[in-house]
């Protein structure tokens, strides 16, 4: 987190938007009908471009709302109005918009603060998305600055390694 946060704020444009570039060429991406994907705060890579470019290419999106206990569910969103502040003043979908279940078309960009070669990763310590993607199985995506892989991190059984890593570098397959 140290790391992130000594980043001036257009070297951190700069890294976003190479991954961001990585993440709309990957076949991942392009293939996935439906997209669901954190709502980036200032310290993570931003996601709005994704958003964005999903709503244009005519792909659902939907983004998280937490809830008690580590858990999350995902929401249709069509557009940043469908957003208020949620936990932690995360921006999440409002109450009405509709419940979303992944389906074999369905990518789910995941939020790391660090990862590895393994797939394995660090994020915030709640465990939210690995409830959930023991819950929901989906193909999954990672993004994370390239300064953030490690070699090996820590794991516990319930971690659900992710399936495709991008970084502001070439694409990482585990």
């Amino acid at each position: 987190m140290r790391r992130r946060r000594a980043l001036t704020p257009e070297r951190k444009r700069t890294l976003d938007r190479q991954i961001v570039s990585r993440v709309l060429q990957s076949d991942a991406y392009r293939n996935a009908q439906t997209i669901f994907c954190f709502v980036s705060m200032p310290h993570e890579i931003d996601t709005a471009p994704i958003f964005f470019d999903a709503w244009r290419s005519g792909k659902r999106t939907a983004a998280p709302r937490c809830r008690a206990h580590g858990e999350m569910d995902f929401f249709l969103i069509r557009s940043t109005q469908d957003l208020v502040p949620g936990a932690w003043d995360i921006p999440e979908p409002e109450g009405d918009c509709p419940l979303c279940l992944p389906d074999p078309k369905t990518l789910c960009i995941v939020p790391a603060l660090a990862a590895d070669a393994r797939g394995n990763r660090l994020g915030h310590g709640g465990g939210y998305y690995d409830r959930y993607l023991a819950a929901h199985p989906a193909a999954t995506l990672g993004i994370c600055y390239s300064f953030c892989v490690s070699p090996a991190l820590p794991g516990e059984p319930f971690d659900i390694p992710i399936d495709l890593w991008i970084t502001d570098e070439p694409v990482k397959e585990v």
